[in-house]
């Protein structure tokens, strides 16, 4: 045989090989199907109103973590389908998750409140006892302790660009799911987490398992793919209800717990969902 007509006998081999692994990856494949992202502003949350009805015994249950700015106060305010889209973003926490830790807001430091994002405190020390706002990259020596750009304020605007989608692929064994986001904010921290009908309440865990983190580019693009151990969509004792994209002001992530409020540092201060999977519930329009 010569030698053009052996590698065209290849590539026609290699083909129908190509085509055959993907018939049968398909036929195992029992659902495939693909979900858009939720705008939030906390968990099952957009807005100060429940983005979903979770069915019995959670109903309307959430909390948010995304609020505005105050300009003169120390107070942030709750957003509202009335807040101005040229707001800037700050840190608060939502009483409702105080309470589940039978806290109330005079728990909380106030120094941590109404904190515009870029200005939230990052771990610089390797005890871990010091936190402060880092400068722009652009403005200090490289040596210089910074944070990347942009750093500019962040707005509500800013907040409700994002935009994700998911395609889930259920088999047998399991499942596939890859995650596609743009418009988030650049160069930025993020994490994953379902969110869980747990025994003991809403319960958060690493989606796909820790670490759960993605960073992404500086147009606010990334992707995140795992394999899981179960099908989304399946009944089970503990249900998955929907999976948050987590923003990290501070920069940093806390393994398998989204973050450390026996430490102060509340879902609100640290941590702030700015998109939503919805798996389970009904939506309120």
């Amino acid at each position: 045989m010569k030698k053009h007509q052996k590698t065209h006998f290849c590539r026609i081999s290699a083909f129908l090989l190509s085509l055959l692994f993907s018939a049968i990856s398909f036929a195992d494949v029992k659902r495939a199907t693909w979900i858009v992202a939720d705008s939030a502003t906390g968990a099952n949350r957009f807005l100060g109103a429940p983005i979903r009805d979770l069915g019995e015994p959670f109903g309307l249950a959430g909390f948010n973590n995304v609020f505005a700015f105050t300009s003169n106060g120390t107070t942030p305010t709750p957003l509202s389908e009335f807040t101005d889209p040229t707001t800037v973003l700050a840190t608060g926490v939502d009483e409702a998750f105080l309470a589940l830790l039978g806290l109330t807001i005079d728990d909380v430091d106030p120094d941590l409140l109404n904190v515009p994002y870029r200005q939230v405190p990052v771990n610089v020390s390797p005890d871990g006892n010091v936190r402060q706002a880092l400068p722009a990259t652009s403005s200090v020596p490289g040596i210089i302790q910074a944070q990347a750009n942009p750093t500019d304020n962040i707005t509500l605007a800013d907040w409700l660009r994002a935009r994700g989608q998911a395609e889930v692929k259920c088999y047998s064994n399991g499942a596939h799911v890859t995650m596609i986001f743009r418009r988030l904010i650049p160069n930025r921290l993020y994490t994953i987490w379902g969110v869980f009908a747990g025994p003991a309440g809403l319960t958060a865990s690493p989606f796909g398992g820790a670490p759960n983190v993605f960073v992404t580019d500086n147009k606010g693009r990334a992707k995140y793919r795992r394999q899981l151990s179960f099908c989304p969509f399946d009944e089970s004792d503990s249900p998955l209800l929907f999976v948050d994209v987590v923003y990290h002001s501070d920069l940093q992530n806390y393994g398998a717990v989204p973050e450390l409020p026996l430490q102060g540092l509340h879902t609100g201060i640290v941590t702030h969902t700015q998109l939503e999977f919805s798996f389970r519930g009904e939506s309120i329009d």
